[in-house]
């Protein structure tokens, strides 16, 4: 036998209680989700808050908070190193065998020349 709960019909028999209970889940707007939906809901969640978390984050940083700093520096993308500067030294590396005999063909020229210049 059926009988309405909530404007629903639900069986009476093996799953009232459980019925019920996914009547109220689905009315207060927290049905069970599987992962991806989970991610999904979550995403939307932050999207729609994000304006006002981050205005509170600008506030508490203007009044000194350094962690607020920091994590709005962050999440700016501020604290990547963006300067035009090359802060760390690049590597020296050992010059190739072609580049060894490069040089010492020029040197070799060179040589040429100022003992044809000496004479």
């Amino acid at each position: 036998m059926r009988k309405r709960v909530k404007g629903r019909f639900v069986s009476e028999v093996g799953g009232g209680v459980e019925a019920e209970k996914r009547v109220e889940q689905k009315a207060s707007g927290c049905m069970l989700r599987r992962p991806e939906q989970c991610r999904k809901f979550a995403r939307r969640r932050m999207a729609e808050a994000l304006p006002d978390i981050v205005d509170r984050f600008i506030r508490e940083a203007k009044l000194g908070s350094i962690p607020h700093a920091k994590a709005l520096a962050a999440l700016g993308g501020l604290d990547k190193a963006e300067s035009p500067i090359q802060t760390t030294r690049a590597k020296r590396r050992r010059p190739g065998l072609t580049e060894m005999l490069m040089q010492e063909l020029k040197r070799g020229r060179e040589a040429d020349g100022e003992s044809s210049s000496a004479l």
